[in-house]
């Protein structure tokens, strides 16, 4: 596509007062060089992870917020910003995003604060067109306070993500050794397949 985007540090004024750095999303054309920053740090807070349509309408992040960190969608066209992930009761320590080639679905995982040691993490795909978000897979996927990866193809149907899992003892002697899957989800049957 002609469009990129990325995640840097950028100065803006928070709550009107001094300028003050955070991480942003930026939008470059590649065709033109021009240059723009998606969001307002007010409303979607640090940035820390960004994905783009192939057609470079929509861009999916990751912002923290007060409620932890959210999952937003950025509508080049009209300029919108929606808030894709629910409020949740618990703070949210991560958030990984990507969207379909085709620009229908942006599909994330997001970790939440459990008891203990623990951190909860699950995966959700959102309908752009409808607004609709479903999870493909209700188990969860583990992890820990930076998250799970997740790739989506490009019809949003087939998605790639990491399931924590306990290791085989014969081949990790240690006790309770977390090793981490590649798990394939399809998600129109609501399947998973362990990749490795």
């Amino acid at each position: 596509g002609r469009t990129a985007v990325y995640v840097a540090a950028d100065l803006a004024r928070r709550d009107g007062g001094a300028w003050d750095p955070y991480t942003r999303v930026f939008r470059r054309d590649l065709v033109t060089g021009a240059l723009s920053v998606v969001g307002d740090p007010a409303q979607s807070g640090d940035a820390s992870s960004a994905r783009v349509s192939g057609d470079g309408r929509f861009i999916a992040f990751a912002g923290t917020t007060n409620q932890g960190v959210e999952v937003f969608l950025h509508d080049a066209t009209t300029g919108q910003i929606t808030r894709v992930s629910r409020p949740a009761a618990t703070w949210s320590t991560a958030a990984h995003v990507d969207i379909s080639a085709d620009g229908r679905f942006v599909v994330y995982t997001r970790t939440f604060e459990a008891d203990g040691d623990d951190n909860d993490t699950y995966l959700y795909r959102y309908e752009i067109a409808t607004g609709r978000t479903t999870r493909p897979l209700s188990a969860d996927l583990g992890g820990d306070v930076f998250g799970v990866p997740v790739a989506v193809s490009g019809s949003g149907r087939f998605i790639v993500t990491t399931r924590a899992s306990i290791a085989d003892p014969v081949r990790f002697p240690v006790p309770d050794e977390v090793v981490y899957r590649l798990v394939r989800v399809d998600a129109a049957s609501r399947t998973s397949t362990v990749v490795t």
